[in-house]
């Protein structure tokens, strides 16, 4: 399978053709890759776009865990009280940001991996790992999603709800479910596609 990319020099156009078989894609033009095309290639962009509103909601939650955070710091500074019921808040929206940020740190490989006995092992047999790697990932949240809808079914079968401020708390199960379900989709696609499938389509 091959792609052709346009290389602009003065007035002179030249086509390169990358061959899969031959030249990484991920290691021309500075790591990029040739974009998918047609339904596949929507697809993609669509499941990284995704990715990309969980991390942003998740970057509110955090923001607004800083606000809340400080204002409780200057009323007890100042007045001698504080927020009740801050701290339910803080562990509610931690949890949810979490998950949320899942699914992009899994795109853009930003979990920690201990290479130290395959460092130097052959680039086929890492690839063949890191598939591997995204395999056991995407089991692992798909396991996780399951339970977290089970756990979100039973809290609010139960009437859950935090102690002081009386906050539903399947609210912050039913915020994990989708993260979880979408990073074990990721997962899937890098492992038969490999680790830099969604690297190229502006994650």
């Amino acid at each position: 399978m091959a792609c052709a990319r346009p290389v602009m020099g003065g007035e002179t156009r030249v086509f390169i053709l990358l061959f899969e078989s031959k030249i990484p894609l991920s290691r021309v033009d500075g790591g990029s890759s040739c974009a998918p095309d047609g339904f596949e290639g929507i697809r993609l962009k669509f499941i990284i776009l995704l990715a990309k509103l969980c991390a942003v909601i998740a970057g509110v939650l955090l923001t607004f865990i800083t606000v809340l955070t400080c204002y409780n710091l200057v009323l007890r500074n100042t007045g001698g009280d504080s927020m009740a019921g801050a701290f339910e808040i803080t562990a509610m929206c931690t949890g949810a940001a979490i998950a949320m940020f899942m699914p992009l740190s899994q795109i853009r490989q930003g979990h920690i991996i201990v290479d130290f006995f395959t460092a130097k092992c052959p680039e086929s047999l890492n690839a063949m790992l890191d598939r591997l790697g995204a395999l056991v990932l995407s089991a692992v949240f798909c396991l996780l999603a399951w339970r977290t809808y089970l756990g979100c079914v039973n809290v609010y079968q139960a009437h859950s709800e935090t102690q002081i401020m009386g906050i539903p708390e399947w609210y912050v199960y039913a915020s994990m479910v989708p993260a979880f379900v979408l990073t074990a989709c990721i997962g899937l696609v890098q492992t038969f596609k490999g680790l830099d499938a969604l690297q190229g389509e502006g994650a």
